[in-house]
Protein backbone atom coordinates (compact mmCIF):
# COMPACT_ATOMS: atom_id res chain seq x y z
CA UNK A 1 0.00 0.00 0.00
CA UNK A 2 1.13 3.77 -1.07
CA UNK A 3 1.83 5.60 1.90
CA UNK A 4 1.47 9.33 1.82
CA UNK A 5 2.63 11.63 4.25
CA UNK A 6 0.66 15.34 4.64
CA UNK A 7 3.14 17.85 6.03
CA UNK A 8 2.14 20.49 7.86
CA UNK A 9 3.82 23.35 9.30
CA UNK A 10 2.13 25.90 11.60
CA UNK A 11 2.86 27.86 14.79
CA UNK A 12 1.29 31.04 16.55
CA UNK A 13 -1.91 31.96 16.81
CA UNK A 14 -3.07 33.77 13.66
CA UNK A 15 -1.56 31.04 11.46
CA UNK A 16 -3.35 27.94 13.67
CA UNK A 17 -6.88 29.90 13.38
CA UNK A 18 -6.54 29.94 9.59
CA UNK A 19 -5.25 26.25 10.19
CA UNK A 20 -8.30 24.71 11.81
CA UNK A 21 -11.34 27.50 10.48
CA UNK A 22 -10.29 27.12 6.71
CA UNK A 23 -7.15 25.03 5.43
CA UNK A 24 -8.02 21.51 6.89
CA UNK A 25 -11.98 21.55 6.72
CA UNK A 26 -11.82 22.51 2.99
CA UNK A 27 -8.49 20.02 2.05
CA UNK A 28 -10.02 17.25 3.69
CA UNK A 29 -13.85 17.82 3.26
CA UNK A 30 -14.56 14.94 0.70
CA UNK A 31 -13.15 11.89 0.97
CA UNK A 32 -11.54 10.31 -2.37
CA UNK A 33 -13.13 7.13 -3.77
CA UNK A 34 -9.52 5.86 -3.60
CA UNK A 35 -8.63 6.49 -0.19
CA UNK A 36 -8.60 3.09 1.00
CA UNK A 37 -5.66 2.36 -1.55
CA UNK A 38 -3.12 4.70 0.15
CA UNK A 39 -2.13 4.46 3.89
CA UNK A 40 -2.46 8.53 5.10
CA UNK A 41 -0.49 10.10 7.98
CA UNK A 42 -0.51 13.98 9.46
CA UNK A 43 2.16 15.72 10.43
CA UNK A 44 2.25 18.88 11.91
CA UNK A 45 5.23 20.53 13.29
CA UNK A 46 4.64 23.67 15.05
CA UNK A 47 5.98 24.62 18.67
CA UNK A 48 4.69 22.31 20.87
CA UNK A 49 6.10 24.63 24.25
CA UNK A 50 3.65 27.50 23.13
CA UNK A 51 0.28 24.72 21.31
CA UNK A 52 -2.81 25.72 22.96
CA UNK A 53 -4.75 22.38 24.29
CA UNK A 54 -7.43 23.82 22.57
CA UNK A 55 -5.87 24.10 19.51
CA UNK A 56 -4.29 20.46 19.68
CA UNK A 57 -7.33 19.08 20.72
CA UNK A 58 -9.31 20.30 17.98
CA UNK A 59 -6.60 19.06 15.30
CA UNK A 60 -6.81 16.20 17.54
CA UNK A 61 -10.53 15.35 17.17
CA UNK A 62 -10.69 16.22 13.26
CA UNK A 63 -8.33 13.92 12.54
CA UNK A 64 -9.95 11.19 14.51
CA UNK A 65 -13.21 11.70 12.91
CA UNK A 66 -11.63 11.49 9.42
CA UNK A 67 -9.49 8.38 10.59
CA UNK A 68 -6.51 9.63 9.53
CA UNK A 69 -3.30 9.00 11.67
CA UNK A 70 -2.00 12.22 13.11
CA UNK A 71 1.67 13.30 14.53
CA UNK A 72 2.36 16.31 16.39
CA UNK A 73 6.35 16.69 16.26
CA UNK A 74 8.11 20.17 17.59
CA UNK A 75 9.66 21.96 14.51
CA UNK A 76 12.88 22.87 16.77
CA UNK A 77 14.76 24.60 13.89
CA UNK A 78 12.72 28.10 14.19
CA UNK A 79 14.53 28.49 17.54
CA UNK A 80 17.80 29.11 16.70
CA UNK A 81 18.86 32.30 16.50
CA UNK A 82 20.10 32.47 13.05
CA UNK A 83 16.85 30.96 11.64
CA UNK A 84 15.15 34.08 13.21
CA UNK A 85 16.91 36.81 11.15
CA UNK A 86 16.18 35.27 8.07
CA UNK A 87 12.96 35.42 6.01
CA UNK A 88 9.76 33.68 6.36
CA UNK A 89 10.39 31.70 2.79
CA UNK A 90 14.52 31.25 3.67
CA UNK A 91 12.54 29.35 6.88
CA UNK A 92 9.96 27.61 4.50
CA UNK A 93 12.82 26.05 2.73
CA UNK A 94 14.70 24.59 5.85
CA UNK A 95 10.82 23.14 6.90
CA UNK A 96 10.47 21.85 2.96
CA UNK A 97 13.82 20.27 3.18
CA UNK A 98 13.41 18.39 6.04
CA UNK A 99 10.01 17.08 5.18
CA UNK A 100 11.59 15.68 1.57
CA UNK A 101 13.95 14.13 4.02
CA UNK A 102 12.05 12.64 6.17
CA UNK A 103 9.35 11.44 3.56
CA UNK A 104 11.95 9.80 1.68
CA UNK A 105 13.23 7.76 4.44
CA UNK A 106 9.92 6.70 5.44
CA UNK A 107 8.82 5.74 1.59
CA UNK A 108 5.97 7.96 1.45
CA UNK A 109 4.39 10.32 -0.83
CA UNK A 110 4.98 14.18 0.38
CA UNK A 111 2.07 16.48 0.31
CA UNK A 112 2.71 19.85 1.61
CA UNK A 113 -0.75 21.55 3.42
CA UNK A 114 -0.56 25.59 4.16
CA UNK A 115 -2.41 27.02 7.19
CA UNK A 116 -2.89 29.95 5.08
CA UNK A 117 -4.82 28.46 2.41
CA UNK A 118 -8.87 27.47 1.26
CA UNK A 119 -8.75 24.74 -1.22
CA UNK A 120 -11.43 23.79 -3.55
CA UNK A 121 -13.76 19.99 -2.60
CA UNK A 122 -11.81 18.01 -5.68
CA UNK A 123 -8.49 18.94 -4.89
CA UNK A 124 -7.67 16.31 -2.37
CA UNK A 125 -8.96 13.82 -5.33
CA UNK A 126 -7.11 15.14 -8.00
CA UNK A 127 -3.95 14.45 -6.01
CA UNK A 128 -4.48 11.06 -5.16
CA UNK A 129 -5.53 9.91 -8.68
CA UNK A 130 -2.63 11.67 -10.42
CA UNK A 131 0.52 11.61 -7.85
CA UNK A 132 0.53 7.33 -8.97
CA UNK A 133 1.42 8.35 -12.59
CA UNK A 134 3.46 11.45 -11.69
CA UNK A 135 6.45 12.57 -9.64
CA UNK A 136 4.88 16.08 -8.89
CA UNK A 137 1.89 18.28 -9.01
CA UNK A 138 1.95 21.66 -8.87
CA UNK A 139 -1.16 24.16 -9.52
CA UNK A 140 -0.85 27.92 -9.67
CA UNK A 141 -1.72 30.06 -6.42
CA UNK A 142 -2.65 33.29 -5.77
CA UNK A 143 -2.40 35.81 -3.03
CA UNK A 144 -5.93 36.76 -1.92
CA UNK A 145 -6.90 39.63 1.01
CA UNK A 146 -8.64 37.56 3.59
CA UNK A 147 -10.53 40.15 4.87
CA UNK A 148 -12.75 40.17 1.25
CA UNK A 149 -13.48 36.70 1.16
CA UNK A 150 -14.01 35.99 5.20
CA UNK A 151 -17.90 36.75 4.70
CA UNK A 152 -17.99 34.52 2.24
CA UNK A 153 -16.10 31.52 3.32
CA UNK A 154 -17.84 31.83 6.84
CA UNK A 155 -21.29 32.20 4.94
CA UNK A 156 -20.52 28.66 2.67
CA UNK A 157 -19.37 26.57 6.60
CA UNK A 158 -22.27 27.49 8.21
CA UNK A 159 -25.08 26.93 5.24
CA UNK A 160 -22.73 23.84 4.80
CA UNK A 161 -22.27 24.66 1.18
CA UNK A 162 -19.31 22.71 -0.94
CA UNK A 163 -16.93 24.71 -1.80
CA UNK A 164 -16.86 23.52 -5.32
CA UNK A 165 -14.37 24.70 -7.94
CA UNK A 166 -17.18 26.95 -9.64
CA UNK A 167 -18.04 28.46 -5.99
CA UNK A 168 -14.31 28.97 -5.47
CA UNK A 169 -13.67 30.39 -8.82
CA UNK A 170 -16.48 32.85 -8.38
CA UNK A 171 -15.05 33.97 -5.26
CA UNK A 172 -11.45 34.47 -7.03
CA UNK A 173 -12.65 36.30 -9.56
CA UNK A 174 -14.63 38.97 -7.27
CA UNK A 175 -11.76 39.23 -5.01
CA UNK A 176 -8.86 39.49 -7.48
CA UNK A 177 -9.29 42.95 -8.60
CA UNK A 178 -9.78 43.89 -5.19
CA UNK A 179 -6.89 42.54 -3.53
CA UNK A 180 -4.36 43.18 -6.29
CA UNK A 181 -6.24 46.19 -8.58
CA UNK A 182 -2.92 48.08 -9.71
CA UNK A 183 -1.04 44.55 -10.98
CA UNK A 184 -3.42 44.46 -13.75
CA UNK A 185 -2.45 44.63 -17.32
CA UNK A 186 -4.88 46.70 -17.87
CA UNK A 187 -3.79 49.51 -15.87
CA UNK A 188 -0.78 49.79 -18.05
CA UNK A 189 1.78 48.89 -14.76
CA UNK A 190 5.02 47.26 -15.50
CA UNK A 191 7.42 45.61 -12.36
CA UNK A 192 11.51 44.60 -12.33
CA UNK A 193 10.36 41.01 -10.67
CA UNK A 194 6.50 40.29 -10.77
CA UNK A 195 5.37 37.03 -9.74
CA UNK A 196 2.18 37.05 -11.23
CA UNK A 197 -0.03 39.79 -13.27
CA UNK A 198 -3.04 39.50 -14.25
CA UNK A 199 -5.52 40.52 -17.46
CA UNK A 200 -9.07 41.23 -17.68
CA UNK A 201 -11.41 41.18 -20.76
CA UNK A 202 -14.76 41.52 -20.52
CA UNK A 203 -15.66 38.71 -17.87
CA UNK A 204 -12.35 36.95 -17.48
CA UNK A 205 -9.51 37.47 -15.91
CA UNK A 206 -6.30 36.10 -17.38
CA UNK A 207 -2.60 35.29 -15.43
CA UNK A 208 0.35 34.05 -15.37
CA UNK A 209 2.89 32.97 -11.94
CA UNK A 210 6.42 32.76 -12.60
CA UNK A 211 6.50 29.58 -10.44
CA UNK A 212 4.39 26.85 -10.09
CA UNK A 213 3.50 25.83 -6.35
CA UNK A 214 4.12 21.84 -5.98
CA UNK A 215 1.84 20.45 -3.51
CA UNK A 216 2.71 16.64 -4.15
CA UNK A 217 5.96 14.84 -4.98
CA UNK A 218 8.19 11.87 -5.44
CA UNK A 219 10.88 12.46 -2.98
CA UNK A 220 12.49 9.52 -4.68
CA UNK A 221 12.46 11.11 -7.75
CA UNK A 222 14.22 14.16 -6.45
CA UNK A 223 16.92 12.31 -5.50
CA UNK A 224 17.33 9.87 -8.44
CA UNK A 225 17.42 13.61 -10.75
CA UNK A 226 20.47 14.53 -8.48
CA UNK A 227 18.55 17.02 -6.75
CA UNK A 228 19.73 15.50 -3.74
CA UNK A 229 23.41 16.65 -4.89
CA UNK A 230 22.53 20.32 -4.86
CA UNK A 231 20.29 19.98 -1.54
CA UNK A 232 21.27 22.96 0.12
CA UNK A 233 20.53 25.21 -2.82
CA UNK A 234 17.25 24.70 -2.61
CA UNK A 235 15.39 27.78 -1.33
CA UNK A 236 11.86 26.73 -1.24
CA UNK A 237 9.50 23.96 -3.17
CA UNK A 238 8.14 27.19 -5.13
CA UNK A 239 11.30 28.02 -6.67
CA UNK A 240 13.45 25.04 -7.00
CA UNK A 241 11.81 22.17 -7.88
CA UNK A 242 9.84 23.40 -10.95
CA UNK A 243 12.15 21.86 -13.27
CA UNK A 244 10.71 19.72 -15.80
CA UNK A 245 12.79 16.62 -15.45
CA UNK A 246 10.52 15.57 -12.25
CA UNK A 247 7.75 14.89 -14.95
CA UNK A 248 5.10 17.46 -13.42
CA UNK A 249 1.39 17.12 -13.70
CA UNK A 250 -0.47 20.56 -14.07
CA UNK A 251 -3.91 21.06 -11.99
CA UNK A 252 -5.50 23.54 -13.59
CA UNK A 253 -8.12 25.85 -11.67
CA UNK A 254 -11.27 24.38 -13.55
CA UNK A 255 -9.95 21.33 -12.51
CA UNK A 256 -9.22 21.96 -8.83
CA UNK A 257 -7.47 25.13 -7.25
CA UNK A 258 -6.10 26.64 -4.03
CA UNK A 259 -6.03 30.70 -2.91
CA UNK A 260 -3.60 31.70 0.01
CA UNK A 261 -4.85 33.84 2.42
CA UNK A 262 -2.72 36.88 3.02
CA UNK A 263 -3.33 39.52 5.82
CA UNK A 264 -1.49 42.50 4.44
CA UNK A 265 -0.64 42.73 0.46
CA UNK A 266 3.06 42.28 -0.50
CA UNK A 267 4.68 46.18 -1.29
CA UNK A 268 7.89 44.55 -1.56
CA UNK A 269 8.47 46.44 -4.85
CA UNK A 270 8.12 49.59 -6.94
CA UNK A 271 4.95 49.91 -9.66
CA UNK A 272 6.08 52.18 -13.08
CA UNK A 273 3.25 53.10 -15.81
CA UNK A 274 3.37 52.95 -19.66
CA UNK A 275 0.81 54.45 -21.39
CA UNK A 276 1.88 53.16 -24.84
CA UNK A 277 0.65 49.68 -25.04
CA UNK A 278 3.14 48.31 -27.28
CA UNK A 279 6.09 50.11 -25.27
CA UNK A 280 4.53 48.24 -22.27
CA UNK A 281 4.76 44.75 -23.81
CA UNK A 282 8.19 45.38 -24.68
CA UNK A 283 9.05 46.74 -21.22
CA UNK A 284 7.28 43.39 -19.73
CA UNK A 285 9.26 41.46 -22.23
CA UNK A 286 12.70 42.63 -20.78
CA UNK A 287 12.60 42.23 -17.26
CA UNK A 288 10.73 38.89 -18.09
CA UNK A 289 13.94 37.60 -19.82
CA UNK A 290 16.27 39.19 -17.58
CA UNK A 291 14.94 36.80 -14.71
CA UNK A 292 14.83 34.15 -16.90
CA UNK A 293 18.92 35.04 -17.32
CA UNK A 294 19.21 35.22 -14.06
CA UNK A 295 16.95 32.16 -12.73
CA UNK A 296 18.26 30.09 -15.58
CA UNK A 297 19.53 26.82 -12.87
CA UNK A 298 16.27 27.57 -10.48
CA UNK A 299 12.87 28.80 -11.88
CA UNK A 300 11.39 27.29 -14.68
CA UNK A 301 10.93 29.66 -16.48
CA UNK A 302 8.23 28.04 -19.08
CA UNK A 303 5.97 27.88 -16.26
CA UNK A 304 5.80 31.32 -16.55
CA UNK A 305 4.51 30.67 -20.60
CA UNK A 306 1.19 29.60 -18.93
CA UNK A 307 -2.15 31.56 -18.89
CA UNK A 308 -4.33 30.45 -17.05
CA UNK A 309 -7.96 32.05 -16.29
CA UNK A 310 -10.81 32.25 -14.26
CA UNK A 311 -14.59 33.99 -14.78
CA UNK A 312 -17.10 34.91 -13.29
CA UNK A 313 -19.56 31.90 -14.94
CA UNK A 314 -20.44 33.83 -18.39
CA UNK A 315 -19.50 32.83 -21.90
CA UNK A 316 -15.32 33.99 -22.70
CA UNK A 317 -14.47 36.79 -24.69
CA UNK A 318 -12.00 36.83 -27.61
CA UNK A 319 -9.76 39.51 -27.76
CA UNK A 320 -6.84 40.62 -29.54
CA UNK A 321 -5.07 42.39 -26.77
CA UNK A 322 -5.28 38.61 -25.22
CA UNK A 323 -3.09 36.93 -27.69
CA UNK A 324 -0.50 39.68 -28.51
CA UNK A 325 -0.11 41.69 -25.37
CA UNK A 326 -0.71 39.27 -22.99
CA UNK A 327 -0.76 35.95 -24.02
CA UNK A 328 2.28 36.57 -26.77
CA UNK A 329 4.19 33.52 -24.63
CA UNK A 330 3.03 30.49 -25.99
CA UNK A 331 4.60 27.06 -24.74
CA UNK A 332 6.93 26.46 -27.53
CA UNK A 333 10.68 27.64 -27.97
CA UNK A 334 9.68 29.90 -30.82
CA UNK A 335 7.98 32.30 -29.25
CA UNK A 336 10.82 32.41 -27.09
CA UNK A 337 13.68 33.26 -29.58
CA UNK A 338 10.85 35.68 -31.20
CA UNK A 339 10.61 37.39 -27.73
CA UNK A 340 14.41 38.14 -27.91
CA UNK A 341 13.65 39.39 -31.46
CA UNK A 342 11.33 41.83 -29.55
CA UNK A 343 13.54 43.00 -26.69
CA UNK A 344 16.04 43.91 -29.32
CA UNK A 345 14.18 46.08 -31.24
CA UNK A 346 13.08 48.22 -28.21
CA UNK A 347 16.75 48.09 -27.10
CA UNK A 348 17.45 49.31 -30.83
CA UNK A 349 14.62 52.30 -30.53
CA UNK A 350 15.92 53.00 -27.10
CA UNK A 351 18.98 53.96 -28.00
CA UNK A 352 17.88 55.57 -31.27
CA UNK A 353 15.98 57.93 -29.42
CA UNK A 354 18.93 59.10 -27.26
CA UNK A 355 20.85 59.47 -30.57
CA UNK A 356 18.31 61.69 -31.93
CA UNK A 357 17.62 63.66 -29.04
CA UNK A 358 21.67 63.97 -28.48
CA UNK A 359 22.09 65.63 -32.25
CA UNK A 360 19.15 67.60 -31.76
CA UNK A 361 20.39 69.43 -28.50
CA UNK A 362 24.03 69.40 -30.09
CA UNK A 363 23.30 71.53 -32.94
CA UNK A 364 20.94 73.53 -30.29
Amino acid sequence: MLKINYYILCYGDKYLDKLINFSLPSFFKKKPSNFDSFKHTIILFTHKSSLKKSYQRKISNFFYEKQINYKLLDFKTHNQNKINKISVWRLLGFFQKKIIIDAYKKNSICVQISPDEIHSINLWSVILDKITHTNMIVLPSNEILLDYIKKDLIRLQKNNIDITEDVLLKIKFKSLKKSYHELFFNNNFYKKHCPRYYFQIGNNIYYKNIHLSPIALNPKACIKNSLYLNFKNIYNFDTSLGNKFLNQYTIYPQEALLLSLEDTKDQSDNIFRENNLFFLFLKRIYFQLIFIIKNVDGINSFNYLKTFSVNNGYKKNNNLNIKYFFNFFLFSYINFFFSVFFFLVYFFLKITKKLVLFFIFRKK
